[in-house]
């Protein structure tokens, strides 16, 4: 893997397990249905907060890059499997 790819995944890597929602939900080493439902109601209150404090195309770009980043996320996990 190439140093730059290896930088941004680590980033990346970094901003979830610093997080206290992923600290939270693993805590006890299972994720709940609630804590599903709990996390998906964080992610839409998040992209509702930037919908409307972001121009459209401000907010474009920020879909996108979550689109990117969900690609990212995939094929790791596909080839980690």
């Amino acid at each position: 893997m190439e140093k730059r790819n290896k930088d941004l995944i680590e980033f990346l890597q970094e901003l979830v397990v610093n997080n206290a929602n992923y600290q939270r939900i693993i805590a006890d080493g299972v994720i709940t249905d609630e804590e599903m439902t709990e996390q998906v109601a964080e992610v839409e209150k998040k992209i509702s907060d930037l919908e409307k404090t972001l121009s459209n195309s401000d907010f474009k770009k920020v879909a996108e890059l979550l689109a990117e980043l969900s690609v990212l996320h995939a094929i790791i996990e596909l080839k980690n499997k």
